[in-house]
Formats: structure tokens, sequence, C-alpha cells
């Protein structure tokens, strides 16, 4: 049983074949050569990484490395009864994803909360994407990227809500703001400029309006219709 079990080291990696070499210092530095890697995922080890590996009876040339374990120099950085914690980097502190269950509490105060966090970029892509909660939904980053090669939608039952502490900022070939009850726009200083077009309400412009007067005017005719603003 002693020789189809074994604890070693990876010597090198072949990352384009999900394969390895292992060493054995209790076997005078033995080398099994080109070991498959027990992987659902692509999790390549790094070198000097200690491992469990199967052989199979025939000896060194059929063997298996069923995976890296937890050791003095490589601990968990935390654990507790009903954590889920899945690192994506070594250092495992820089990018995760974990997950409290609050059905499987040990006195924690796990409360159901999933947590991705990354110290890096964050990037999503997909043909199609749909997110509901019933609870609070919260994204907070130092920059949010949202793309699509056809149409974004942002939607809200009551009120949808656009905040900056700075400059908000909306650009399009074509912009479109659109209430079906009201609009409205209130600032300290409101400025509207384009090379072309109108605003109209209760069917008057304000371009091509007109008023009509009535009385004397300087000599001039009594009554009259102004030109349009200029």
């Amino acid at each position: 049983m002693s020789d189809l079990f074994r604890f070693g080291k990876i010597s090198k990696v072949y990352y384009e074949d999900g394969m390895v070499d292992v060493t054995y210092n209790d076997r005078t530095d033995a080398v099994t050569k080109e070991v498959r890697l027990l992987l659902h995922e692509y999790n390549a080890p790094d070198v000097d990484d200690p491992v469990f590996v199967m052989h199979m009876p025939n000896g060194r040339t059929a063997a298996l490395c069923l995976g890296r374990y937890w050791f003095a120099d490589w601990k968990p950085i935390e654990g507790f009864k009903g954590l889920f914690r899945k690192c994506f980097s070594r250092d495992q502190e820089k990018c995760y994803i974990k997950y409290t269950d609050p059905d499987n509490d040990d006195g924690n105060g796990n409360d159901g909360t999933l947590l991705l966090h990354n110290d890096e970029k964050t990037r999503s892509e997909a043909k199609s994407h749909e997110r509901e909660s019933e609870e609070e939904t919260h994204d907070k980053a130092q920059r949010i990227l949202i793309e699509s090669d056809t149409t974004a939608e942002i939607k809200a039952g009551t009120t949808l809500t656009l905040t900056g502490e700075g400059k908000v900022l909306i650009q399009g070939g074509i912009v479109e703001i659109t209430g079906d009850s009201a609009v409205s726009i209130d600032g300290g200083t409101v400025n509207i400029t384009g090379d072309a077009g109108d605003v109209k309400v209760r069917g008057i412009s304000l371009v091509n309006h007109t008023h009509v007067w009535a009385g004397a005017n300087a000599g001039g005719p009594v009554g009259g219709v102004t030109n349009p603003p200029n």
C-alpha cells in the first residue's frame, strides 16, 4: 500500500498538458515523470508544492496527482463552520469568493452573504445577464464598466437614481430623456445648448413662437403680431 500512495513535491509543471513531474525526497529524490493532475478546473500547482500522488500497482509510470494539501507553511487564511471560500490567487486576500451559510452557523454571525473580492480588474461578459435580489445589492469599486455591443438597459420598478459627487456625464450620438408624467431639470445653473432643435410646451414653440399685441406703437400700426425670436 505504501507504494500506491506517496507524498512528494512538484518539480516541473507542464502547463499546456495539465501534467507535472513529482519528486520523492524519501525515495532518494526519485522523479515520477509527467503525472496527470486530478482537476475539475484549471488551477495548476507551483514548483515545490507538496502533493499527494496515487500510483497504480504497475509502478511509477502510471500515476495520478491528487493535488496539494494544507501544511505548516500553507494554512487557510480563515476557517469556521459554514464558510465556503474559493481563492483565485496564492495570495489568499487578493482575489476570492466566499459565502457564509446562515443555516450552518456556529456563532460566527453567518448572514448568507456572498462576497466577490478582487484587488485588480473585474470584467464580466455575457450574451444575456439577469440578476434578481429581494434584498439590497451593493457594488462598490473604483471603476465599474458596463459594455454591450447592442443594447444595455437599466430598469427600476419605482425609482432609478444616478448620483455622483462630482460630474454625472451622459453621452451618446442621440440622447433621449422621456417621462410619462413629468421631466424635471433643476440646478443652480442650467445650460442647454444646441445648433438646431426646439422646445415646445403646450404646443407653443420656443424658437418659432410669436406674440400678439394691441395698442399704439410709437406711430406705428395699432395692433399686430411680433416676429419669431432671433
